[in-house]
This record gives structure tokens, C-alpha cells and sequence, in this order.
């Protein structure tokens, strides 16, 4: 329950169901003491028309938002400067767009086994994707299609924070871990896919309920707005990884930073045009009119596929190889010697038992036997500690003469000093908890 992943889909579920509530009572607001009504910025012909009853706009069908709203210049020349950007969008967005979402596939496909090149991709093709839906989503009404285009599920915003965050963590570590608790985070974006998915394919009716103006809908709204959370949580636990995942000032440093920069300003544009479009326009503003964002999608996709292309070395630098200080021959002599110390002295009953302690009892060096158990048994300290911790708790259940003991004083005669640690470890090795184990054998 303490999982990002699990605390953004609340989070993104409580948004989902108070968002009608939230954009109704806006408008209600407004409208109640309003005189005249104007269409808000949304590309259409009727911008300079002013209306004497609330309603929709004749132009465009988008509902009409009071016209005594506050006058912010900068805000409605850039939700009003479609003019300015149309040049634009089939001389640098499109091909741009194109250009990344074809250059992240192949090299995708190209690395599927690697999870530090896939992390990257999805984070680079998050924005990419958004930016070119909404531009199919114009073209789509410009062209009558019908609304169950503005639905379908081919972005996911809010899987930008958890890729940026696992391509940080596992950064130069081309073998880096990925499971089911990493794909946890990617929980609330593929909740958005399968809420649009219901939507595209679902009753006409779920569609226009769930619409509240000619272009947007709650669950892009919701996610929206999710995502100012949840890109800043992400990337500020991202920043914190950066020195620890690169030496120096050296360009390997500089991209993560730049990248990280990059996702903030992303979070920073659409903190301003969505809660300007909220608080002065009702929400009724569509995301259609985010040019500043998709004019900035345009130049990170070059940018990205630049860096693609040209400095695949820095985007995943290959896995850093130590120096080992013992041989295969050293290791396998150590090997023995480590096993047949826990087996005939059960070391591993002393619940203070430390690396250096065991270290101490073999003769040698704590960094030979860190060396041993990270690299020769593939293992830490304490998970090969806890392996017979286990098998001596696995045997005290079992045992006849111990059944008058609690399962918590068995795990404390097994060196285990924490008892949340030792259920959750029990747990996970047998598949239940200490008392159904022992009932499981006694019958």
C-alpha cells in the first residue's frame, strides 16, 4: 500500500471521480453572475464573437465561459497563437515526431533485453506520443471524426516519472533488475490505457458523458494533473540518485542533470497552461492549444534522437567491471571453507553476526569474503545469513521436542532479531506464514 505505484492510482482515481464535480461547480461559478459569454481560446473563428446567454459556441459546439474573466496577456496570447505555430507543425513538429517515435522503436526492438535502453525509450516516447495524439486529435475534429478518437489509449503521461526514475537507478548497470516491484510503478499510466481503452471501444454514451467540452475529456484532465505530482516526485528522487550513479563533472553526469532538466521543464509548461486554462478559462480551453508544449516536444525529440544516434556511449554506458582481488581458483577453495563453517558452527545463530565477524571466524579479509558472496556466490551478506536462518527455522518447526515454543522464540533461537523481517522472509521462501507451515506438516 506504501508503493508510489499504488498511491498515484488512488491518487489518480480520487481526481477521476471529482472532476465532473470540480469543473461543474467551476462553471457554475462564473456563469452566475456573468452578462456576456465568450468561446474560450480553442482555435475556432468565433474568438472575437461575444454572447448574450450561456450555451455553446455556433463555431465550434465548445461550451461558452463568462467573459468577465481576469485578462492574463501572456496566458491568452499563447492559448490564442495557433496562428503563430501553424507554420510550424508539418516543418519541424511532425517530422520530429516521426522521426523519434520510429528511431525509439527500432532501437527498442534492437535492445529488448537490455532494461536500461527500454526505461529510456519509454520516458523519451511519453511526451513524443502525447504531443502527436493531440495533434491527431485536431486533425481528427477538423476532419468530423467521431469522439471515440479522443480516447484511444496510445499515451501514457504518467509513466514519464517511473521510467526517468528506473533509467537513473539502473544507469550503467546494463543487468540491472527489473520486477514485479519496479513494474509496480507503472500501475497508474497502465490504469489511464485501460480506462481509454473501456472508453474507445465502449457505448457511445460512456464517451460523451465522460466529455466535458468539444476536445477533453476527465480522464486526460485527471491525468494531467496527476502527472505535475508524480513527474516531481519522480524526478526529485531521480536527482538524488544522479551523484551516486556518476564520478566528477563528466558528460555522463551532465546528461542525466540535462535530462532531468528536461522533465522538469515539461512539468513546469503544463503546471502553467493547466491551471491558467482551469482558473481562467473553466478548463474549457482545450489541451489543443498547449503550442508551447508541443513546440517543446519537437526540440527534445531532436535533441533525443540526436543523442541516439550520435552518443549511444553516454545514454547506456556499459556496465562498470571491478577488479576482482581473488581468482576462480581462491574462490572455490573460499567456497568450501564458507559452507562447511555454517554448517559445522552454525555462526549464523548469533543474531549480532556482521560481515566482519564472519570474516573474523574464516581468517581472512572483509573485503575478500564482501568479494566472495557479491561475485562468487551472486548473493549479500545478509540474504546468505538468512538462508540458513530459514532452513534452521524450516527444521525447528518440525521438531517434536520444540512445538511448546512460539513461532517468534523459535525464529529468535534461529538468529533472527527482527520479527517483521523474519515473517516477511519466511513468508516469501514458503509461500506462508510459520503457523500454517507447522499446521501443514503436523497433519
Amino acid at each position: 500500500m506504501n508503493h508510489p505505484g499504488i498511491i498515484f492510482t488512488l491518487f489518480w482515481l480520487l481526481v477521476l471521480s471529482i472532476s465532473p464535480s470540480v469543473i461543474r461547480w467551476k462553471n457554475q461559478q462564473t456563469q452566475s453572475t456573468a452578462s456576456t459569454y465568450v468561446c474560450p481560446p480553442c482555435a475556432c473563428s468565433g474568438h472575437g464573437e461575444v454572447f448574450d446567454h450561456p450555451g455553446q459556441c455556433s463555431y465550434c459546439d465548445m461550451p461558452l465561459i463568462a467573459d468577465d474573466y481576469p485578462k492574463v496577456p501572456v496566458i491568452e496570447w499563447s492559448l490564442r497563437s495557433e496562428g503563430f505555430f501553424i507554420l510550424y507543425y508539418h516543418k519541424l513538429f511532425y517530422p520530429a515526431y516521426f522521426l523519434a517515435i520510429f528511431l525509439c522503436l527500432f532501437t527498442g526492438w534492437r535492445y529488448r533485453q537490455d532494461p536500461q535502453v527500454l526505461l529510456f525509450m519509454t520516458f523519451f516516447l511519453v511526451y513524443i506520443l502525447y504531443a502527436f495524439k493531440s495533434q491527431l486529435a485536431g486533425t481528427g475534429h477538423s476532419m468530423r471524426f467521431p469522439p471515440r478518437w479522443f480516447f484511444f489509449p496510445g499515451t501514457f503521461l504518467l509513466a514519464a516519472g517511473p521510467a526517468l526514475w528506473l533509467y537513473g537507478r539502473q544507469y550503467g548497470e546494463r543487468k540491472g533488475s527489473f520486477g514485479r516491484r519496479e513494474a509496480l510503478h507503472f500501475l497508474p499510466a497502465a490504469l489511464v490505457i485501460l480506462v481509454n481503452l473501456v472508453l474507445f471501444i465502449g457505448e457511445p454514451s460512456w464517451r460523451y458523458s465522460a466529455l466535458y467540452n468539444g476536445f477533453d475529456h476527465y480522464p486526460a484532465w485527471s491525468e494531467q494533473l496527476v502527472f505535475l505530482f508524480s513527474g516531481t516526485y519522480y524526478g526529485w528522487n531521480t536527482g538524488i540518485l544522479v551523484p551516486r550513479k556518476t564520478e566528477g563533472p563528466g558528460p555522463q553526469r551532465k546528461w542525466l542533470y540535462g535530462l532531468l532538466g528536461a522533465h522538469f521543464i515539461f512539468i513546469v509548461l503544463w503546471a502553467i497552461l493547466l491551471l491558467a486554462n482551469f482558473f481562467l478559462y473553466n478548463g474549457m480551453s482545450t489541451s489543443l492549444e498547449y503550442h508551447w508544449i508541443w513546440l517543446y516536444t519537437a526540440i527534445f525529440s531532436l535533441a533525443g534522437t540526436f543523442m541516439i544516434i550520435s552518443h549511444k556511449e553516454i545514454l547506456f554506458p556499459p556496465a562498470v567491471t571491478k577488479e576482482l582481488r581473488l581468482d576462480q581458483s581462491e574462490m572455490d577453495v573460499l567456497k568450501d571453507r564458507l559452507h562447511r563453517l555454517m554448517e559445522e558452527e552454525k555462526p549464523y545463530l548469533n543474531p549480532d553476526l556482521n560481515l566482519q565477524g564472519l570474516a573474523d571466524l574464516l581468517g581472512m579479509k572483509e573485503k575478500d569474503l564482501s568479494e566472495l558472496l557479491n561475485t562468487g556466490l551472486e548473493t549479500s551478506f545478509y540474504a546468505y545469513i538468512n538462508t540458513y536462518r530459514l532452513e534452521e527455522v524450516r527444521n525447528l518447526l518440525l521438531d517434536p521436542e520444540k512445538q511448546h515454543l512460539t513461532n517468534l522464540a523459535i525464529a529468535e533461537e534461529a538468529g533472527f532479531s527482527s520479527r517483521s523481517t523474519f515473517f516477511s522472509l519466511f513468508k516469501k521462501r514458503f509461500g506462508m506464514t510459520p503457523g500454517a507451515f507447522k499446521k501443514s506438516h503436523s497433519q
